[in-house]
């Protein structure tokens, strides 16, 4: 009888055991499947998706006239029926930086026509980061109907995004030519090189474009996140604050990657010849990881953008 209960009761905790083991398991796995990890998962693109990079690119590279007549339409839209309508974006941005540049020019000490200049510039190309990374993140959700009801390449949906900034951000280029002609005591043709610079930003912000677009459809949270941790990141970027303002923030300014991104733009503008190849050289590499995160997330997880869009 003893062994017998015996036998009964280690059976009965081996069962126990394996009913535990099961319960776990299966709750990992869903907690996996949330996210798409699971190697199991019907959310995980299968081997052989429609994932291929090179050819969704040039797919969407055929259609960049769809692209650009959906960024055109999303930079105007919230606009049209004002009385000045699209005008409102560089004259938003003119009464902002001259405005925060009166202001700020005096907390700080700093003469105006050095001021304004360096206020302008970095709210430019802060303006077109912070587009970037918000609408890269949400531009697949922004766009759900037409994935789900279209056979068109998602790739074509980050690509609108920073068509969508460039528009908004062209508006803005006559009021910093001219900022940099009245600022500026002569021409120097090494301000030319902020036209590179530029194209170097809107190439990064593409490749993250496309990286936040895919990811926030696996975490939509994540785009909250993103918008909220900007507003922080704002302050610590050298925008309406210069790095030698005082001792002891080198170790801010230094290691925020945003500062260089700003400067590859800023610094021929404002003739900060110092700091210039050094911004060319810490964006370059940024955008290069920038591209291999991207290709490597779009391999891995856009086949299954659909399917988390209809889910």
């Amino acid at each position: 009888m003893v062994a017998v209960g015996d036998t009964a009761g280690r059976t009965l905790g081996r069962g126990t055991g394996d009913m535990t083991a099961g319960i776990w398991t299966t709750r990992l796995r869903v907690a996996a499947l949330r996210f798409g990890l699971w190697m199991g998962s019907p959310l995980r693109p299968a081997k052989g998706a429609n994932t291929n990079f090179v050819r969704d690119a040039a797919r969407a590279w055929r259609m960049s006239a769809f692209a650009r007549s959906l960024a055109y339409h999303r930079a105007i839209a919230r606009n049209r029926q004002a009385y000045l309508g699209a005008l409102w974006m560089p004259l938003g941005f003119v009464l902002f930086a001259g405005g925060i540049s009166l202001l700020w020019a005096q907390i700080f000490d700093r003469p105006l026509n050095t001021y304004l200049p360096y206020v302008t510039f970095g709210l430019f190309v802060w303006n077109l980061i912070l587009g970037s990374l918000v609408d890269g993140a949400r531009a697949m959700q922004e766009s759900r109907n037409l994935i789900l009801q279209s056979n068109t390449p998602i790739l074509i949906y980050p690509l609108t995004a920073m068509l969508k900034q460039s528009i908004m951000a062209a508006y803005n280029i006559p009021f910093v030519i001219l900022v940099a002609i009245a600022f500026s005591p002569a021409f120097d043709p090494a301000m030319l090189l902020a036209l590179p610079g530029l194209l170097l930003v809107w190439v990064l912000g593409l490749a993250v474009c496309i990286t936040l677009s895919i990811l926030c459809t696996y975490v939509p949270d994540l785009s909250e996140l993103i918008a909220s941790g900007l507003r922080f990141v704002f302050f610590f970027t050298p925008i309406l604050w210069l790095p030698n303002t005082r001792e002891g923030l080198h170790h801010i300014w230094m290691w925020n990657p945003f500062y260089y991104v700003i400067e590859v733009v800023r610094a021929p503008l404002s003739g900060n010849h110092e700091i210039a190849p050094l911004a060319f050289a810490v964006t370059g590499a940024l955008t290069l990881i920038a591209w291999l995160v991207a290709v490597f997330v779009y391999r891995r997880f856009a086949g299954a953008v659909p399917t988390r869009l209809g889910g």
